[in-house]
């Protein structure tokens, strides 16, 4: 009985893809990239980010810096494969 919502993370600009950068390219790539679309709904949540792939796990930081800015109680991630 967890929600599961598509709809509040988004991205506000589009970067080139992370494949192929290195750890400072893609920290850098990836800045201020997300925007939460209704901050009120995240307020006081226990967030659970799930991603297919995390190499340098940059998109993860970044998404959950936004989830804290938008007063998430705490964000937790799912990672389905680890990439080099």
């Amino acid at each position: 009985n967890i929600p599961v919502r598509s709809d509040i993370l988004f991205r506000k600009k589009y970067t080139k893809p992370q494949f192929g950068l290195n750890i400072k390219e893609r920290s850098l790539n990836i800045k201020n990239v997300f925007n939460i679309s209704h901050p009120e709904i995240i307020n006081n949540k226990k967030i659970i980010l799930v991603d297919d792939v995390a190499t340098t796990f940059s998109t993860l930081k970044e998404c959950a810096k936004e989830l804290k800015i938008a007063k998430a109680s705490s964000v937790w991630a799912i990672v389905l494969a680890h990439g080099n």
